[in-house]
């Protein structure tokens, strides 16, 4: 200072002053541990992560941007948050006001506020109760499940590619998304808003809307459900697929949407429309097309509510008998009229009856450890070769002891899935469903269901609705 510069004074580097920016994130409403991810443009590094936990906000890292240049802050939430902040802006000491323009999920900031020295701190707000998030899911209580309760039980899995929406009842919607391949989704409401909202699916083809539930709990069409102080309607038909609800700003839980029906029907009915069903199960229809069409038109007519009500054993017979009508139509139209004339020529009807019995018999003892095809024989007063033999023409590569092992395994599978086995002993459950030897149970397990019984077990523990 105050000195002559010559050539023998030191060389001073002159820097420029760049602008700085910094990103807070805070959340309100929850006091988990969550990861929010961002990426940047126009900053000297492309993303940033960072962690909140117990509520608290937390500031990252001091970036340096260039004086002139735009900048985008671009957010991304962790699974089952809002896709966009409830708020996003910045502030410096040098200006007055909030600074930043948020548009979704991404924050601008325009280039005349990035100038040399200023210093921007760029806050992030998100709160979980503006995502309504949930599940697409195939009803029909495989592996075990329970088929038209409306929760996710068993080996159910979801429907992926279905259209989800959320907006006010007869507007356009406010967010639309597609499941994913586990049939989840997660919706924004906006955060400023109040009053009535319809949740919506679209472009389900070849199934029947099953239900909805909440947390748990089954929504009913005949009349509205209260959940957490919460009150749902659901319309399964007119209009179809649709929740209506009233947003109250508040986090709400897991809205589970069922899309299949399972429905039992009298063995002797079936035998009598169908005397060779056991060839056709599993069989897939096309919902769209001739008396599949027609049949699935019938059902989805129907209240599952007003089935379960009727209490006249004539009316109950006269439904099942409709069904059955339509479904053999539609397994004729469908190749099935001349597998069951083959297998005609073949089964004798004293063998397919017998046939019937012996699996009434099988679901009956399957549980005991020492059922043979030698103690059915003996009940029914044949001879094993005539059990194998029957089993064998009948039920055509479906042995006698494939029969008892699905028994015994499907058993195993509601077991592990109620409270009471869930945590319990692995050999208690073999026991219980015949298999004296754990080992084997396991192994003959998870070939079926693709995982081990506890695995199972926990697998349907996750995947059960919570608040």
């Amino acid at each position: 200072m105050n000195q002559r510069c010559d050539a023998t004074t030191p060389v001073t580097a002159v820097v420029a002053n760049t602008p700085r920016l910094r990103i807070v994130k805070r959340v309100e409403g929850d006091l988990g541990t969550y990861e929010f991810r961002f990426a940047l443009t126009g900053l000297a590094v492309s993303s940033e992560t960072i962690t909140v936990a117990n509520g608290v906000a937390v500031s990252g890292a001091t970036i340096t941007g260039t004086s002139g240049q735009a900048v985008t802050i671009t957010e991304y939430a962790p699974p089952g948050w809002p896709r966009r902040p409830v708020s996003a802006s910045c502030t410096t000491p040098s200006v007055v006001g909030v600074i930043g323009t948020l548009n979704g999920n991404v924050l601008t900031i325009p280039a005349n506020r990035m100038v040399p020295g200023s210093e921007l701190v760029c806050t992030f707000v998100n709160n979980p109760a503006f995502a309504l998030n949930g599940r697409v899911f195939n009803d029909n209580g495989v592996g075990g499940g329970v088929a038209n309760d409306g929760v996710i039980n068993g080996a159910e899995k979801g429907l992926a590619n279905v259209v989800v929406q959320v907006g006010g009842c007869g507007a356009p919607p406010l967010d639309s998304v597609v499941t994913d391949g586990n049939g989840r989704y997660s919706l924004n409401v906006p955060y400023a808003w109040a009053g009535a909202l319809c949740l919506e699916k679209r472009g389900l083809v070849g199934f029947m809307p099953a239900g909805v539930s909440v947390g748990g709990v089954q929504l009913r069409t005949d009349r509205t459900t209260v959940i957490d102080s919460k009150t749902y309607g659901y319309s399964r038909l007119n209009p179809p697929n649709r929740v209506t609800f009233t947003w109250d700003g508040r986090r709400m839980a897991s809205m589970e949407a069922t899309n299949s029906w399972m429905i039992g029907l009298p063995r002797v009915l079936v035998d009598r429309w169908l005397p060779d069903a056991a060839d056709a199960t599993e069989t897939c229809f096309k919902g769209d097309k001739g008396w599949a069409q027609v049949l699935s038109a019938y059902l989805c007519a129907t209240s599952p509510e007003h089935l379960r009500h009727i209490s006249s054993p004539v009316e109950r017979g006269f439904a099942v008998e409709h069904v059955m009508s339509m479904l053999s139509f539609a397994f004729a139209q469908n190749g099935f009229e001349k597998m069951a004339g083959d297998a005609e020529s073949r089964v004798s009807p004293r063998d397919r009856e017998l046939h019937v019995r012996m699996r009434r018999w099988i679901a009956d003892n399957f549980s005991n450890p020492d059922v043979s095809a030698q103690s059915l024989a003996t009940d029914f007063n044949i001879s094993t070769r005539y059990v194998h033999k029957v089993f064998a023409n009948v039920q055509r590569g479906v042995t006698f002891w494939g029969v008892v092992q699905d028994a015994r395994l499907k058993n195993a599978a509601r077991l592990l899935r109620t409270p009471l086995y869930r945590h319990g002993s692995i050999e208690d459950v073999a026991l219980r469903c015949g298999f004296v030897d754990t080992a084997y149970f396991s192994l003959v397990f998870r070939k079926r269901f693709g995982c081990t019984p506890r695995a199972f077990a926990l697998k349907t523990e996750d995947e059960t609705p919570k608040d």
